[in-house]
């Protein structure tokens, strides 16, 4: 593993930017002599993220990048991040391609010294939540996301896993995960039930937990009021777009999602107001958050 993304691995935000100048240095030679999709991924997920967790920038380009050649890699952003995402960078090596740089290099190139990975003990345990169907499968809509944190994190469409080490908080805290800690999880996808769980982390790394989800439909009993088949109704327009969104990852179809959201998250509420016990609760909380809908 190399030096900068073991670092970003650390147990501090000070490591992170440690890490940065080489990452840089990185992109710099993937942007003029090429690279492997690996190296550009984690270079540009270090940049990205120190920017954003240092100065609150988003680069869209840099996390799009990160999206475009690690998938799973992108889904331990910070959901805001995520949401940033617009086209990769012009440079970008396709997935599976190897680009070799070294063939391209200058002759003269620079003399780096070895660096040494950090100890095993300075680096966050990893954090991986599957989200899977009642046979098994991946459910490529699910969003995981812990109650401390309430940023929601979609899982990887195609493995329907998240991976991660940490949780940012919205007052610029950051909590990496860790062995005794106990975490509660929410996991939820447009169509499935809500789940919350807590867990234990076992392991000082790469501790792993997986939950299923079954379909679900709304029940809106015949005397509810208006307000719940009006949710009924957005949840409907929530799913389908969430589903378009998962074949067609594109700004414009996740701007589709976010409105159904939004409007689904609204009637949630209200219904949720006039007594619609559980059944809204659980919805509300799918397309919004704790201090929204409790």
């Amino acid at each position: 593993m190399l030096f900068w993304i073991s670092l970003a691995w650390a147990a501090t935000p000070e490591d992170l930017s440690e890490a940065v100048p080489e990452a840089l240095g990185q992109l710099e030679t993937c942007a003029s002599y090429g690279c492997t999709p690996k190296e550009a991924a984690e270079a540009a997920w270090v940049v990205a993220l120190n920017t954003y967790l240092s100065n609150g920038v988003a680069d869209g380009t840099l996390a799009a990048t990160v999206r475009e050649l690690d998938p799973e890699l992108f889904a331990s952003f910070p959901d805001v991040l995520q949401s940033t995402a617009t086209e990769p960078a012009a440079w970008t090596p396709r997935p599976g391609e190897h680009q070799d740089a070294v063939a391209q290099a200058p002759e003269a190139a620079p003399n780096l010294e070895p660096r040494v990975d950090p100890p095993a003990r300075n680096r966050a345990p990893m954090f991986t939540v599957s989200v899977l169907s009642e046979d098994g499968y991946p459910i490529p809509t699910a969003v995981v996301r812990f109650v401390d944190e309430q940023d929601n994190h979609r899982v990887n469409t195609e493995t329907g896993r998240w991976v991660g080490s940490v949780r940012y908080f919205s007052n610029g805290a950051v909590a990496y995960f860790d062995k005794d800690d106990t975490i509660e999880v929410e996991a939820f996808a447009p169509g499935y039930g809500y789940s919350r769980t807590a867990v234990t982390l076992q392991k000082k790394r790469n501790n792993k937990l997986v939950l299923t989800l079954h379909p679900h439909d709304l029940v809106v009993p015949p005397d509810a009021p208006k307000f719940a088949t009006d949710a009924k109704t957005a949840c409907h327009k929530w799913i389908e777009a969430s589903r378009r969104y998962s074949l067609d990852p594109s700004d414009e179809h996740g701007s589709r999602v976010r409105s159904a959201q939004k409007r689904t998250s609204r009637f949630a509420r209200d219904w949720l107001d006039s007594g619609g016990g559980e059944e809204a609760l659980h919805l509300c909380l799918m397309t919004a958050d704790i201090a929204y809908c409790e």
